[in-house]
């Protein structure tokens, strides 16, 4: 499927954004929230050397063609499923959960979020790329008026978030986790970085 102009682009930036939070040298099992139709982050860890031991991609809209395509290669697992308020993986037993432009796709991001922490490993990290609040109008006047971004991606954003609201979802638990803020492409994005320190 041809994509906008700026889709590649946008994505292989916030997927740059990530290498610096990943594990070098050390074989890592990988979950990717809303990984896509074609799971297009796990062939760019492999392309960046990163060593990995199994890779979940997880999303309503894996193209079945690829889940075919690896069907019986038990190092990927694709799951087709809509992520409403539960992983289907056994706790304890990820070393990094990475959601690229998906939490705001989601209806439940808190339940998603303490899911996220369930799954992982102690000293297991999480990522999390989404837009802030002023990037809302911009999305929209790039994939309305100009057919720069997809249309379709952003008719489903839900909501978007400030630092604050961000870190308001991991209330419940945060004492059990370390958590990184940082804003991106001239603070229209949020990255949020947590670690599973017990």
């Amino acid at each position: 499927m041809k994509e906008e102009l700026l889709e590649p682009i946008a994505r292989l930036f916030r997927f740059n954004k990530s290498l610096s939070y990943i594990p070098k040298n050390t074989l890592i099992t990988v979950v990717d929230l809303g990984c896509g139709m074609e799971i297009r982050f796990y062939k760019f860890l492999k392309k960046n050397g990163i060593i990995i031991n199994k890779y979940f991609g997880v999303d309503p809209l894996i193209d079945n063609c690829i889940i075919r395509k690896y069907k019986g290669n038990n190092k990927i697992i694709l799951i087709k499923n809509p992520l409403t308020k539960f992983i289907p993986l056994e706790s304890n037993s990820v070393d990094l959960v990475v959601g690229f432009a998906f939490l705001e796709h989601i209806d439940h991001p808190r339940l998603l979020i303490k899911e996220t922490y369930r799954i992982l490993k102690i000293n297991g990290a999480a990522l999390y790329t989404t837009p802030t609040i002023p990037a809302k109008k911009i999305l929209e006047f790039l994939a309305f008026k100009l057919n720069l971004i997809s249309k379709r991606e952003i008719k489903e954003h839900k909501r978007y978030f400030s630092k604050q609201s961000l870190i308001e979802l991991l209330k419940s638990f945060k004492k059990n986790i370390i958590i990184t803020h940082k804003y991106f492409e001239f603070g229209l994005n949020n990255l949020l970085y947590l670690k599973k320190n017990k």
